[in-house]
């Protein structure tokens, strides 16, 4: 079975990637040099920093902690908020209630003094309708 390999095609790469002649990428070893003289080492473990920086539990301990109250904080925010969402609402259905109220007010009390409840009133008492005025009042220029 042959089995034809992008990596052993070497159009296009530069002379540092060496292949074998079954497409598989050579190991540089000491002592190989690159074409300004310098030595290209390849080490299989490299060494470690001195001090790794990771977090101490201490610090996840805090951060935990701050979270949590961060947390506390905004729960206690949004009861707070639905909470006066609630009272807001029932403000609301109060003022409709009694904007409904003194319409109906406002009505009654534009009824009683219309004209037509005032000749009515009047004919009670005895008064008659005086009718039109039959004159027609002239203003003189001076």
């Amino acid at each position: 079975m042959y089995v034809k390999s992008t990596l052993g095609n070497s159009k296009g790469k530069s002379k540092s990637s060496r292949t074998n002649s079954m497409g598989v990428p050579m190991q540089q070893y000491v002592g190989d040099s690159t074409k300004h003289g310098k030595s290209n080492i390849k080490t299989a473990a490299k060494t470690p920093k001195a001090k790794s920086k990771s977090i101490s539990s201490g610090k996840v301990i805090l951060l935990s902690l701050l979270v949590g109250v961060a947390g506390l904080i905004y729960l206690n925010h949004v009861f707070a908020v639905q909470k006066s969402y609630k009272e807001v609402l029932e403000l609301q259905r109060e003022y409709e209630k009694v904007k409904r109220l003194y319409a109906d007010r406002k009505f009654t009390y534009d009824r009683m003094i219309g004209p037509a409840e005032v000749y009515e009133r009047a004919k009670k008492l005895g008064l008659q309708d005086g009718g039109p005025a039959e004159g027609i009042i002239y203003i003189e220029k001076e």
